[in-house]
């Protein structure tokens, strides 16, 4: 059975997989930039404001599901999303074909 995941856990997982394609040079991403991704203004629907616990929290429990991985090979954490073996599944949407009448 798929796990039911939070708003903000949701949230992680889609910027992590969004910054995976779009910035890869910065993939993965430090608690830092997943905070500033998560509060992002544009292109984020709904709008929230999270703080560094909360996004914590959020990893850790994504961290139990083995949804991501943390890896601390340099000076901080940094974080990546675990789309294979989980059962979950990331597809690329074509923005023209959805804003089509």
């Amino acid at each position: 059975m798929l796990p039911v995941l939070s708003l903000l856990e949701t949230r992680v997982l889609g910027v992590l997989a969004e910054k995976e394609r779009t910035v890869p040079d910065t993939y993965p991403l430090t608690l830092n930039a997943l905070i500033a991704a998560c509060n992002q203004k544009t292109s984020r629907d709904p709008v929230i404001n999270v703080t560094e616990t909360e996004v914590q929290a959020a990893i850790d429990s994504l961290k139990a599901m083995t949804l991501v991985i943390e890896s601390s090979g340099g000076r901080v954490s940094r974080y990546t999303h675990r789309n294979e073996g989980s059962g979950l599944y990331f597809m690329a949407l074509d923005s023209q074909k959805l804003n089509r009448k």
